[in-house]
Order: C-alpha cells, then structure tokens, then sequence
C-alpha cells in the first residue's frame, strides 16, 4: 500500500489490470449426504499481473477456507457441505470474487445423493457382486465397510 502510495504522489498512475482467469466457469456435481465434500478452485493472471482479492460464497453449505488471496496463481480450497441434506436436495448458489481484476461470479449447483446401506448391501450376494461394484465405483465400494450392518 505504502509503495502505490508513493507512486500516485510521483503522478504514477496503474492502469493496468490483471485479466483473470478461473480453472472452471461453474461447479457441478453429486455429492454425499451427510459428509464433508472438497473442490479446488484455480485462479490464474493470464497477463502477469498480481492478482489480490476475496472470495465468498452466497451458501452457508459452502465453505471457502481461506477467503483473501493473492499472486499470480492461486489455488482455493472450498468444501461443500451436506450433513443434514436428503437425498435430491440441491446446494446451489454463486462464489463471488471480489479482486483487482473486477468483481465475478462463479456459478455452482451440487446434487446430494444418498446411499441407504439397505439398498447397497442388498444388492451384495456374492464377491462377484462385490468385485462388479468396486470396478464401477471404487469409493463406494470401500464405504460399504463403513457401515453399522456390515456383517
């Protein structure tokens, strides 16, 4: 601050912005009920200059962990949460940033999905079953280990 200070009071004036660019335009997806769910955003000057700012969201089910930032890439972490949430549920909203380079929004909408463990352990029978699932959903698989009825 002190250093644009003494430029504008040399008659030193920054034009320049920095032009902004995000690694997504918008955020879409399923996630969990009941959990915790992590996505990056990315925020890039294609220009070289040092970008500064906020970002926040219009949702309290998302979180960004660290709002200010600055530099020439940047990387936010945000989290979507969904305890409480039912299956088919949205979280939808806006992250606005507000930085040197202008104020801009980026869209997001989150789908909540529910695996009742009664439909997923209905459906084991056998570990060809089990092998079937973890070859199309890994994650999934493993969360069945999880569960209070796991026999």
């Amino acid at each position: 601050m002190k250093e644009r200070i003494n430029k504008l009071a040399r008659g030193i004036v920054d034009l320049d912005f920095p032009e902004l660019k995000f690694s997504n335009s918008s955020f879409t997806g399923t996630v969990n009920a009941g959990e915790v769910s992590k996505f990056d955003i990315i925020l890039t000057s294609e220009n070289g200059i040092q970008l500064k700012g906020l970002i926040y969201s219009d949702q309290p089910r998302i979180t960004v962990l660290k709002t200010a930032f600055g530099g020439n890439r940047t990387r936010i972490n945000c989290e979507v949460n969904t305890i409480g949430l039912k299956e088919q549920d949205e979280v939808k909203g806006e992250l606005c940033v507000v930085s040197n380079a202008g104020e801009l929004k980026l869209p997001y909408d989150f789908r909540v999905r529910s695996y009742a463990s009664g439909k997923l352990m209905t459906g084991l029978r056998s570990g060809e079953d089990f092998a079937a699932l973890f070859r199309n959903e890994e994650e999934l698989s493993l969360r069945v280990f999880d569960y209070d009825d796991f026999e």
